[in-house]
């Protein structure tokens, strides 16, 4: 059985640009899961929504998540207890650093645990909301694996700014494997993980 992919937008939403959208137009079978409020979310409410959708879902879900919804899986993983086919999780927040946004309730500290499923982690170090060096913090949403990317190229920009066919290829990948779609990347990575 394929995966169903739930993209996971941070703060603000997902705009007309964002990977996220991309990908949802080359795969419709992708569900953005919408949260009522995008500039001052709740954690609670956040993680009810997200537990709402992977119970719809069904069992073979992976989670592809940007910026803070990073912090959102962490979060579900450690009040929920429940568990996914896998997470990618791609410019994490750091929801406890000084340059975090305000408005947000709830998402301090971060949880310490780790996650109990395949996971990877895309970051940068020159994200302003959270570098390569902040997810490797031990305890720091101890993902399973951790890529990190030079881009954006720009000091201080946010992941969001990747277009779609960079951050396809942010991921090291076997030699002469082509992915045609991002299903296909998400869940072949995944599987890459679950064998190493």
């Amino acid at each position: 059985m394929r995966p169903r992919v739930l993209p996971l937008p941070g703060l603000y939403d997902s705009g007309p640009e964002h990977w996220h959208t991309h990908w949802e137009r080359v795969e419709p079978s992708f569900l953005r899961v919408v949260q009522r409020n995008w500039e001052s979310p709740s954690r609670g409410e956040w993680v009810g929504t997200l537990d709402a959708a992977v119970t719809a879902a069904g069992p073979q879900v992976v989670l592809a998540a940007h910026s803070t919804s990073c912090a959102l899986v962490a979060f579900w993983a450690a009040e929920t207890g429940r568990t996914v086919h896998g997470a990618l999780l791609v410019g994490p927040s750091d929801t406890e650093a000084p340059g975090y946004p305000p408005g947000p309730s709830g998402w301090q500290p971060m949880p310490l645990g780790r996650i109990p499923f395949p996971t990877i982690v895309v970051a940068s170090e020159n994200d302003e909301y959270g570098t390569y060096s902040s997810v490797r913090t031990p305890g720091r949403l101890s993902p399973c694996r951790v890529i990190a990317t030079q881009r954006p190229p720009v000091a201080r920009r946010h992941i969001p700014a990747l277009p779609p066919e960079d951050l396809r290829h942010a991921a090291p990948t076997p030699a002469g494997r082509r992915f045609r779609s991002p299903a296909r990347l998400c869940t072949s990575l995944l599987h890459d993980l679950g064998n190493s």
